[in-house]
């Protein structure tokens, strides 16, 4: 690998600076600070899963908790959900089926839960057959009142190939 240096001011998911000139680790800084901005950002429960039709799926004796379907979401999503916490993600789009399986959170001390480690679990969803696994591993710095990424490393199996990619962050500042 090639390391590569440079500043990044976050905004918001869509509001992304990145000052390296290096086309691959800006894109891949993109995607994943978007990702973090995004799933990590204030929303309300009416802006995010309160707008679908919330039902039970099963009876909840699998491990990963009881099955919770988002009906009209355009992706067959379902949650699983145990101890009053989200487990599992799975959704489906034309191209691919996915499984987030949530691995180890921490509790900060707004007393909210980061995950901290998960796997993605891609599938071909005609075959099933299974496509690729990526392996999150994050770390949070704090920062004043704020929670911020410190660093993420994922492992990418894809094709029977194994890739790392790391990225860190430092010199934190609020906006």
């Amino acid at each position: 690998g090639e390391e590569q240096k440079g500043t990044v001011t976050v905004k918001g998911p869509k509001d992304i600076e990145i000052s390296i000139e290096e086309e691959n680790a800006k894109g891949f800084l993109n995607e994943n600070l978007s990702s973090i901005a995004m799933h990590r950002g204030p929303r309300s429960f009416e802006e995010s899963d309160g707008k679908y039709k919330l039902v039970f799926g099963d009876d909840g004796t699998h491990p990963l908790g009881r099955k919770l379907v988002m009906g009209g979401d355009g992706m067959s999503s379902f949650y699983r959900i145990k101890d009053g916490r989200i487990q599992q993600i799975n959704r489906q789009t034309p191209r691919f089926s996915f499984s987030i399986n949530i691995e180890e959170s921490t509790k900060t001390q707004d007393d909210k839960f980061l995950t901290r480690k998960y796997s993605v679990f891609y599938f071909n969803p005609e075959t099933k057959g299974l496509k690729d696994v990526e392996s999150y591993t994050d770390e949070y710095t704090r920062v004043g009142e704020a929670d911020l990424p410190e660093s993420r490393r994922i492992i990418n199996c894809e094709e029977g190939a194994i890739s790392v990619s790391t990225m860190t962050l430092s010199n934190h500042k609020l906006l």
